[in-house]
């Protein structure tokens, strides 16, 4: 089993000084439009993280470089996008939104292109040409209802639950987990159902929300961006007192967008699932002390980094491309890394990501290598993120 770190050491190859073949990671994602306050730090940690690499244990033979398409969040820009970065030499292909992927298979099929993702989805998860680091939206759906389930008190009665979310597949894929968990048996009578309301993407007033789930515990969260930020906040701002849970994508990759239409008192009550170490935690793992250290080293703004899991994000799906990519040459030979070799090195994905023992991996027939999550409860007496208990929650459809 690799550790990611040191996780490049010694790829192998002649010492003959030859020209190195460039390798080209295409990044085709939303750079300028609605999502990229929070995809354009992501990206960034995901570019640092493999030159950090490059540069401390370089693949001989092979330099990796990128080239950029910013579809502005106009998904009739994606096919396009993917032409021109093909044009440029792709060689891989990192696409964060899960539409643009779906949108893409055809195409990757076609060429043997190797795409990285974010988060997976179930009704996608046996494509063979993707690969996902962040858990399925189901996934983490399914580790927050475990987690209000193990710490809500039932002495009152079952905690009250709803859904926000908007006119987007996300929504659907969230709903669909919330629906599989209220119609399992095992689960009867552990939680009382309010309802689901999608909103238009481009909402930004919440009064007919508040309305339905003014007396819900929790709401669970599944818009983005401005959407998410103006929910909350002005669902505070109405009278509303629960708390909210998200998974991944909602807090913290908005949350200065949250900070910015919520009072600091307000932000009681937050909560998100994750799948690695806490923002700003103690963490062991190698690869999270050496983002923490270049972070803090390279950027001014390495707090506000380092508070928001997108750049996290970013940085192992970095180190594990990396990883791959120098496998995969060693295994082929520079000159030789095309899609079948790549998908080679990545289908065999094994790596430690934390000192709990967990590890990224791919079994057969599924694209999503991480299932096992924990949830993070903003503090707002010292403004930070911090575990909301001590307990990882596998995903209850998780690959056996």
């Amino acid at each position: 089993m690799l550790a990611l770190s040191p996780l490049m050491i010694g790829w192998g190859g002649s010492e003959e000084v030859v020209e190195d073949v460039i390798f080209t990671v295409g990044v085709l994602t939303d750079f300028s439009g609605g999502s990229a306050s929070a995809v354009v730090p992501t990206m960034a940690a995901f570019e640092e993280s493999i030159l950090y690499y490059q540069e401390k244990e370089p693949i001989k033979g092979l330099r990796v470089k990128f080239q950029r398409y910013d579809h502005q969040f106009d998904y009739s820009k994606t096919v396009a996008g993917y032409q021109e970065l093909t044009a440029r030499g792709m060689n891989l292909l990192y696409a964060i939104g899960p539409t643009e992927r779906d949108m893409l298979q055809s195409y990757l099929t076609e060429d043997h292109m190797p795409c990285i993702g974010s988060s997976g989805r179930m009704d996608a998860l046996s494509f063979p040409w993707i690969w996902n680091v962040v858990p399925t939206y189901s996934w983490q759906v399914e580790c927050a209802l475990q987690f209000i389930a193990d710490t809500w008190d039932y002495s009152g009665g079952p905690p009250k639950i709803a859904h926000q979310g908007w006119v987007l597949a996300m929504t659907d894929q969230y709903q669909a987990a919330i629906d599989s968990v209220l119609n399992d048996p095992a689960w009867a009578g552990k939680f009382q159902w309010v309802g689901v309301d999608r909103a238009t993407t481009s909402n930004v007033t919440w009064n007919t929300s508040y309305q339905k789930f003014q007396d819900c515990d929790f709401i669970i969260c599944s818009n983005v961006g401005n959407s998410v930020a103006t929910f909350v906040g002005q669902m505070r701002a109405l009278g509303y007192t629960g708390s909210f849970i998200s998974g991944t994508d909602q807090f913290t990759g908005y949350w200065n967008l949250v900070q910015a239409n919520t009072p600091a008192a307000g932000l009681y009550g937050c909560y998100y699932t994750w799948w690695g170490p806490i923002v700003l935690s103690d963490s062991d793992a190698d690869w999270f002390q050496e983002m923490t250290a270049t972070t803090k080293a390279n950027h001014d703004d390495w707090a506000a980094r380092l508070a928001n899991t997108g750049p996290i994000t970013g940085w192992f799906t970095g180190a594990f491309v990396y990883d791959a990519i120098g496998r995969a040459a060693e295994e082929a030979g520079p000159s030789n890394v095309d899609g079948d070799a790549l998908k080679a090195a990545l289908d065999a994905t094994d790596i430690a990501f934390d000192e709990t023992g967990n590890t990224l991996h791919f079994p057969e027939g599924c694209n999503t290598g991480l299932w096992t999550m924990r949830v993070a409860k903003w503090n707002v007496d010292e403004s930070r993120w911090q575990p909301a208990n001590d307990t990882w929650y596998e995903a209850l459809s998780a690959p056996e």
